[in-house]
């Protein structure tokens, strides 16, 4: 008969991951189901084109701005209590959005996006404290669950309006996922009270011995090398999922093809969302992931500037989607495996996603604009490999250091 404690300690392990599989799940789909409706939204609550567009982007604003702010949260109220309240937000938003015109939709989708910001912020922390030695494994499963219903959000949900249910209720859906997430969290929501009991008394030893400062992140060299990582992985995937179709359609691509191509530039990288952090973990040395990473997606944008062909253009975007799916999961296990405790890898966490989604917020604005002013996906794409091989430069430099404060 095994010892108790040990049988406890793994009921508690499965108890966290189905946590953590749950919660990835309402952390993409909720974002991703607006743009199939985007229509339907328009013209049920007659909106402008430019409206939506902004409640699209306004999930990626949340982001870069409140990033910062949830580490703090946590240091003030412990791990467990902020998710909650994230994963609350999510609820909460997602039944204001669908039931209360206008103003809802706009005020609903900012508290959905905080509340996913705090779920992208400490999920990479709650990794780093419960998981220490599997960071790689269990960093790979919720990436790879997200991006699964990432994806499943982006494909059903027009189906699903239009066999009835309507837009406001398809939303709804995503927030009763997200109910199914704070159900799972409810055993864990104590969790970091020592943790923020012991920093409150560190605090008072600092005040009365000065012995030990704290390290701000942001002055940490390989911290902002992570960071402009994930902002130059961010810019350019955000921008080519706005506009692949827009650039395959301009090169005479048939639109119905150009979805399936969308769809194929989701769909393919899921893999490598797993692969990626599971290898980082293995590797004594980070530099193949990074250089693998940023190889692919230099040579998938470099093959797209021939205008190729259907196959051709299916093995660019795998090579794309592939790159940056291992360049997000690896910058998310880097959160886990570069910091020395759960604190330090929340406050990476949200140093990368606040500058990261920065960036994916301006980019396919940025692009848009480019493209009306040269009139050539051509040097929007020579602007995508350029972002491209930078990600390579800093990857590698971020490879060459061992921990946040060596």
């Amino acid at each position: 008969m095994g010892r108790p404690e040990f049988q406890n300690s793994k009921k508690s392990g499965w108890l966290f991951m189905t946590a953590i599989i749950c919660i990835s799940f309402s952390l993409r789909a909720p974002m991703t189901s607006i743009g199939p409706l985007a229509g339907l939204m328009g013209a049920s609550l007659g909106a402008t084109n430019g409206f939506i567009g902004f409640i699209s982007t306004l999930p990626l604003i949340t982001f870069a701005v409140c990033s910062p702010m949830v580490s703090w949260f946590n240091v003030r109220f412990g791990l467990g209590k902020t998710m909650m309240a994230g994963l609350l937000l999510i609820v909460l938003g997602g039944v204001i959005r669908s039931y209360a015109g206008i103003a809802g939709l706009l005020m609903g989708t900012a508290l959905v996006g905080i509340g996913i910001c705090v779920g992208n912020v400490l999920i990479p922390s709650i990794v780093k404290l419960k998981f220490p030695q599997q960071i790689g494994i269990v960093t790979g499963i919720y990436i790879t669950a997200m991006a699964a219903f990432a994806s499943i959000g982006a494909g059903i949900s027009y189906p699903l309006a239009e066999s009835g249910l309507g837009w406001e209720r398809v939303l709804l859906v995503w927030s009763g996922v997200a109910f199914l997430a704070v159900l799972s969290w409810l055993p864990h929501r104590s969790l970091g009270e020592d943790d923020r009991i012991e920093e409150i008394a560190r605090k008072r030893n600092r005040k009365i011995g000065q012995n030990h400062k704290k390290k701000s992140i942001w002055k940490s060299p390989l911290a902002w090398y992570i960071t402009l990582f994930m902002g130059l992985q961010s810019i350019n995937f955000y921008s080519l999922t706005a506009w692949i179709p827009s650039i395959l359609q301009s090169w005479g691509m048939e639109p119905e093809t150009t979805g399936y191509m969308a769809l194929w530039f989701q769909l393919i990288g899921i893999p490598a969302s797993f692969l990626a952090p599971v290898m980082a973990a293995k590797l004594k040395s980070q530099k193949p992931v990074a250089l693998g990473s940023g190889i692919f997606c230099v040579l998938g944008l470099a093959m797209l500037l021939y205008r190729p062909s259907v196959p051709f253009t299916m093995l660019a975007l795998l090579l794309i989607a592939n790159g940056g799916a291992a360049s997000f999961a690896w910058s998310m296990a880097m959160a886990g495996l570069k910091a020395d405790n759960a604190e330090e890898a929340a406050s990476l966490s949200g140093m990368m996603q606040s500058v990261g989604y920065a960036l994916a917020a301006i980019g396919p604005t940025l692009c848009g604009v480019l493209y009306d002013k040269v009139h050539s996906w051509n040097f929007v794409i020579i602007l995508f490999i350029g972002l491209a091989v930078m990600m390579l430069i800093v990857g590698i430099l971020a490879s060459k250091k061992e921990k946040l404060f060596n």
